[in-house]
């Protein structure tokens, strides 16, 4: 009976952290979207070839024990190793700016290291063995976080040099 009541309690408690990625989305203008891809390279394969897989997010810090921000996955599609010019996968966040129609870049403090990182082909899932998943703490930030993120990364087709980008968006507090 013990060993019942202890699974019990302590299941919950470690489940909760995997669902605590119930994070809201927003919605942005076509203008905004086409801004966001001039970011980066023309022909650009967006949230097909690679996908950001969003594990945790956390509307603030008082929520997470780890003090972590959001974790996230990084998955690869395509049949080739794609090349990403951090350990970070490229990490970006940006915030809309619907008034000026532009995107705010949010730099993190935190050092994202200078190491390419290499995705082999067909990685589609997460586990301890993919070696695919990021987090970013939240005292990765000297500022105030903005309430609507960009989380995006990019990387490069080892065979075919092409850029591949993903994102997702989240909303923090709304």
């Amino acid at each position: 009976m013990l060993i019942a009541i202890l699974i019990g309690i302590s299941i919950p408690v470690w489940i909760f952290p995997l669902f605590s990625n119930s994070h809201k989305k927003f919605t942005i203008s076509q203008g905004m979207e086409q801004e966001f891809l001039s970011l980066y390279k023309e022909n650009a394969d967006v949230n097909k070839g690679v996908t950001i897989q969003l594990l945790s997010f956390y509307d603030n810090e008082a929520d997470t024990q780890a003090g972590i921000f959001f974790d996230m996955a990084i998955l690869n599609h395509t049949d080739e190793p794609i090349v990403f010019p951090n350990a970070a996968y490229g990490l970006r966040i940006f915030t809309p700016d619907e008034i000026i129609l532009e995107w705010i870049e949010v730099i993190p403090n935190f050092p994202l290291g200078d190491d390419a990182t290499l995705l082999m082909p067909k990685t589609e899932s997460y586990g301890p063995n993919t070696n695919n998943s990021f987090f970013m703490p939240y005292v990765a930030f000297d500022a105030d976080i903005p309430n609507k993120l960009r989380i995006s990364v990019f990387g490069i087709g080892q065979i075919t040099n092409k850029t591949y980008i993903a994102f997702v968006d989240v909303s923090r507090g709304e």
